[in-house]
C-alpha cells in the first residue's frame, strides 16, 4: 500500500525558521514501514491509498486538495485524539526529518498556557 503523510505545520510554517518534526507522523510512518507499505510525504497530485494528516495547532489553516477521506489527527483537530496502540507504542521513523538531529518526545498534549 502507498501511505501519504501530510505535516499541516510544515506545509504552512514554510519559511519559518522554526521547524518541528510531528511525532505522531513518525509513528505512523514506522508502523507503516514495518508491515510492507510505501510511505512519502503527500503531494496534491499523487496517487495514494491512504493518507494521514496530523496538525498541532488549531489554527493551522487546512489544506483545501486533501482527499475526503484522509484520516486526520493531532490537537489541532481534536484535543483528544490519540494513535491506535499497534502505532503510539512503535518507535519512530526519524528518517522522514532527515534534519532533525535530535531525540524528541510528547513534551505536552495541547498548549501549557490553556489557548483556545
Amino acid at each position: 500500500m502507498k501511505i501519504g503523510l501530510h505535516d499541516s505545520e510544515k506545509e504552512h510554517f514554510v519559511k519559518s525558521k522554526n521547524k518541528f518534526p510531528n511525532y505522531a507522523l513518525m509513528k505512523i510512518s514506522a508502523y507503516h514501514k514495518s508491515i510492507g507499505d510505501t510511505v512519502e510525504w503527500w503531494y496534491h497530485m499523487g496517487k495514494f491509498d491512504k493518507v494521514y494528516s496530523s496538525k498541532i495547532f488549531d489554527f493551522t489553516p487546512e489544506n483545501p486538495y486533501l482527499p475526503a477521506d484522509t484520516i486526520k489527527g493531532g490537537t489541532g483537530y481534536d484535543i483528544k485524539s490519540v494513535l491506535p496502540p499497534e502505532i503510539e507504542n512503535m518507535f519512530p521513523d526519524y528518517s522522514i526529518y532527515p534534519e532533525c538531529d535530535y531525540a524528541i518526545g510528547y513534551i505536552t498534549r495541547g498548549c501549557p498556557n490553556k489557548c483556545r
